[in-house]
């Protein structure tokens, strides 16, 4: 993935992330999700970084990581499908549009690859995080019983300009 470090949203810029940013990226995780199994450990940042499907970027503000996105790309026989595999901003820097403008980068960054349709998960309750994916086109199309642990239920969404443009597969 190509980014300018431009500014992005006040006083944020995006970079690509590098296997340097694991730990600021493992501290970001562990403040955003209060579950553990909402979060990755360090050992899955460093694998996703180092993952050439994955596409990376971290938030950055006053010089330090603030945010990050990471999306994998998956190559079909005849098509490339995406997956927001994980958004996650230190809620100390929550509203202020850094989500919004990591996730959009990413879809950008996926449509310019080729990308006909993206996929993520999250937790059944994460208000938030569902009105953001549904303001920016997504919608649930499967329920997920358990997904993050006992009794805690998750959605799985998909772009919504994706639907009825390309047949299920």
């Amino acid at each position: 993935m190509t980014l300018d470090t431009a500014e992005r949203c006040s006083g944020v810029k995006l970079r690509g992330a590098f296997m340097a940013d694991a730990p600021s990226i493992e501290r970001i995780e562990a403040a955003a999700f209060a579950n553990p199994n909402e979060r990755f450990p360090i050992a899955r940042i460093r694998a996703l970084l180092a993952n050439p499907r994955a596409r990376s970027i971290v938030a950055e503000s006053g010089g330090n990581s603030v945010g990050w996105c990471v999306a994998l790309v998956r190559a079909h026989a005849n098509w490339r499908s995406g997956r927001v595999y994980s958004l996650a901003v230190d809620p100390a820097m929550g509203g202020l549009g850094i989500g919004r403008t990591l996730v959009t980068t990413t879809l950008d960054s996926l449509a310019s690859e080729g990308v006909e349709r993206v996929y993520l998960e999250a937790r059944a309750s994460n208000t938030a995080a569902l009105s953001l994916y549904t303001s920016i086109g997504f919608g649930v199309v499967e329920p997920l019983p358990d997904y993050y642990g006992a009794g805690i239920d998750g959605v799985r969404m998909r772009r919504l300009p994706m639907l009825g443009t390309i047949p299920d597969r």
